[in-house]
């Protein structure tokens, strides 16, 4: 699996001068139970990344 950070991923795009840059992020959560109780956990937040090609 390859990971990349975000700072790293958008610096990569600004050096490769990418037009347009745009993150968005958007907050997942899991529902985890205990017991009989449901509760809805933060997982790692998710990066969308687009850029166009110069």
């Amino acid at each position: 699996m390859w990971v990349v950070g975000l700072v790293d991923a958008t610096e990569t795009l600004g050096q490769q001068e990418a037009l347009d840059l745009q993150v968005v992020q958007a907050t997942v959560h899991r529902m985890q139970r205990r017991g009989s109780q449901a509760r809805l956990a933060a997982a790692e937040p998710l990066f969308l990344i687009a850029a166009q090609r110069p």
